[in-house]
């Protein structure tokens, strides 16, 4: 199952939807569903490289997981 995944990300790494909080993110995470889970990555185009954050439960409140430890970001 994971050896999938992480093919289909080095062959399509924009596959993944931007994923947009409504909050300032430091990082361009990207958010991809696969089977029961759902992956948060950045993916560096200029350096062909993607970086895996989370890989969490479809059913998590992923809103309370992903987010930067910044001044700016306060809820």
């Amino acid at each position: 199952m994971w050896r999938s995944l992480f093919l289909n990300l080095t062959v399509f790494p924009k596959m993944g939807s931007p994923y947009d909080n409504g909050k300032y993110l430091s990082k361009p995470y990207r958010k991809w569903s696969f089977d029961r889970y759902t992956v948060f990555y950045v993916y560096h185009e200029e350096r062909q490289l993607i970086e895996i954050h989370r890989i969490l439960s479809g059913l998590s409140d992923y809103t309370a997981i992903i987010k930067d430890a910044t001044s700016i970001y306060e809820s």
